[in-house]
């Protein structure tokens, strides 16, 4: 990955992401906890919620009684979700990096969300999927998301630029991220700014779609 660390959503404006970023996460867990009970992961199964920010997809899956635990490489999305979750024995938070993620415990399935886009060379793809394959159970179960290329090439042409204002705490964030796309590479080059009254902070880095060909 790019020094993702280093992106400000990951650490200075950690606590704006909620506000910023938003999506139904009770419906995708109707989603997710579909697919589980297809292939027998009930209620009382171990997940693991690879790079899980600020926690809202492992405390919903705790809330259904799944015994999940959320790592994230950024420690200060991982306070985030410390907070936010509930005493709770089923659900656990942890810093980790996914490439060093070790452990002789293996779970029934592991959640992947908004992060597989950053490891944008193959060595990087083959070597993550390597630790979700010693962290499964035989029968286990990987559920994640990418960024499909041609999906993305059609939607960033027509909209490469997404600005939100929020406010936080009496003090007016405005967010904007410019997408540029190097075509032969299938690659978003991405250009964001937090701005806050007199202050901004701007961050690029790098995403790599996928494709169904060895990308």
């Amino acid at each position: 990955m790019d020094n993702i660390l280093n992106r400000p959503f990951y650490n200075k404006f950690a606590y704006a992401f909620d506000s910023i970023i938003t999506a139904p996460v009770p419906q995708r867990c109707d989603f997710i906890e579909d697919i589980l009970s297809k292939h027998g992961i009930h209620s009382g199964s171990s997940i693991l919620d690879a790079e899980s920010g600020t926690g809202n997809y492992a405390i919903e899956l705790a809330k259904r009684g799944y015994n999940v635990t959320g790592v994230d490489i950024s420690p200060e999305l991982i306070q985030i979700a410390i907070k936010k979750a509930t005493s709770s024995e089923n659900l656990v938070f942890k810093q980790e990096n996914l490439l060093e993620l070790v452990g002789s415990h293996k779970y029934s399935a592991i959640l992947c969300r908004g992060v597989l886009n950053d490891f944008i060379y193959y060595n990087d793809r083959k070597d993550i999927f390597m630790v979700f394959f010693r962290l499964l159970l035989q029968d286990g179960v990987l559920i994640f998301d990418v960024r499909d290329w041609d999906l993305t090439l059609i939607r960033k042409k027509e909209n490469p630029i997404f600005r939100k204002t929020v406010t936080i705490e009496n003090r007016t964030l405005t967010f904007q991220s410019i997408s540029k796309l190097n075509v032969a590479q299938h690659i978003i080059e991405v250009h964001e700014v937090h701005a806050i009254d007199e202050e901004s902070q701007e961050y690029k880095f790098r995403m790599r779609c996928w494709t169904k060909k060895r990308s």
